[in-house]
């Protein structure tokens, strides 16, 4: 899941399930998220967002996603079974990120990028692990 906006308060690895004040909510069936070699894209998913979530066990799956904005948050599924590494490209800047937890937590805040330059930043998400899900 993606928002961008120009507000924040939520911190990352904290529950998120409603959007904050000023943010713009984009779930996994946005039609503005573009799937590649995705396994299960848009599946039934109780404590997603809306009830969805999209995953792959192809170590080639990636999603693409195009917003505007000066800032960027991911929110997904923590657990303990996630590899601590996930990767995520925003005009060819990669970051990375951790969807590791102790505890299960739907709709959590993983990743937050602020300060992007104006205009249509391009997001590349491809997690550096087999089963991908957001």
């Amino acid at each position: 899941m993606f928002a961008a906006s120009s507000a924040f308060a939520a911190t990352v690895g904290s529950p998120l399930t409603k959007p904050e004040e000023g943010w713009q909510r984009f779930d996994d069936t946005a039609p503005q998220i573009v799937y590649s070699n995705y396994t299960n894209p848009r599946a039934s998913q109780i404590g997603n967002y809306n009830g969805t979530a999209s995953y792959s066990v192809d170590p080639k799956a990636e999603i693409e996603f195009r917003f505007t904005g000066p800032k960027i948050r991911i929110i997904t599924q923590m657990y303990i079974g996630r590899d601590p590494l996930d990767k995520i490209t925003i005009d060819g800047v990669s970051y990375t990120y951790t969807e590791s937890s102790n505890n299960l937590i739907y709709q959590a805040l993983v990743f937050e990028k602020t300060g992007l330059s104006s205009g249509v930043p391009r997001l590349k998400y491809r997690e550096l692990r087999r089963q991908q899900d957001i």
